[in-house]
């Protein structure tokens, strides 16, 4: 099977977190197998520790991290008639009418999303606290019950007696009561907690990887997320219901597909 790749840069149309550049490259992969055209994506995040492309492409190969194989496992299973369903996904922008919204914390003493009516927030931290900073911010915000989870709140793994329930991303940080589950980072966990599947903010096609995992083994009574519209420039393809409530756009899939194969790929290796 010979594998090739194409880079795609996306253009966010929002700062997404403190961590960002005006663009982002994303590495999309096809591969022909008999008769069928699969697809999958890598989304390096540098600033978190993943590997870039150059490295990345060794480790596919061999098959020797999770991303690598959890990539190769999407390329293989790759299939664009998956069923329809309907599922929540919280909100980045305030466009999706959802009753939770994603706030990236941009720096110690920002408590801007207090000016954020009617919604549960969903803070992410990515790592910003030392746990006295953390207590300090806690204290300034007038109601703890707004917050429905922060992501990754300390540096440290040690979150033993925090006032905000959390979620673990990229920190394996402990105690923790969700755990953010990114399908094209990792494989599914083992954990008794709540999951919440998440996109890697990548293009179109990851997301379509994240949906495919969500509906094979993701609780649909949960809020995810794993859609992108309103987020970059570039196309995505979920279709908004309203109050937050999407499902797939199978033809908007379809025609970003075969927009992508009329591109020119690069031999990347044969499996």
């Amino acid at each position: 099977m010979k594998v090739q790749y194409r880079v795609l840069k996306l253009r966010p149309l929002q700062t997404l977190n403190r961590f960002q550049e005006n663009s982002i490259d994303v590495f999309q992969l096809k591969a022909t197998l008999k008769d069928k055209i699969l697809f999958s994506e890598y989304r390096p995040h540098l600033s978190l520790g993943d590997e870039p492309f150059e490295t990345f492409i060794q480790s596919f190969k061999e098959q020797s991290t999770a991303p690598a194989q959890k990539i190769f496992s999407f390329l293989l299973g790759f299939t664009p008639d998956l069923k329809k369903i309907s599922f929540s996904n919280h909100d980045f922008n305030q466009s999706l009418g959802s009753p939770f919204l994603k706030y990236k914390i941009k720096h110690k003493d920002d408590l801007d999303f207090l000016k954020i009516p009617n919604k549960k927030i969903r803070l992410d931290a990515n790592g910003l606290f030392e746990r006295k900073e953390f207590d300090e911010f806690v204290a300034k915000i007038p109601d703890v019950n707004l917050i429905d989870y922060i992501e990754d709140p300390l540096k440290s793994t040690d979150w033993i007696g925090l006032k905000l329930k959390t979620a673990r991303d990229f920190i394996p940080g402990n105690p923790f009561d969700i755990y953010i589950y990114k399908p094209l980072r990792e494989l599914f966990p083992t954990t008794n907690n709540p999951i919440i599947f998440s996109h890697y903010m990548g293009s179109f096609l990851g997301s379509y990887l994240c949906y495919a995992d969500l509906i094979e083994r993701g609780d649909l009574s949960q809020t995810h997320g794993i859609v992108s519209n309103g987020i970059f420039q570039e196309t995505n393809i979920f279709h908004h219901l309203g109050s937050g409530q999407f499902e797939l756009d199978q033809k908007a899939l379809k025609t970003s597909l075969n927009d992508i194969l009329q591109d020119k790929w690069s031999d990347l290796c044969v499996m």
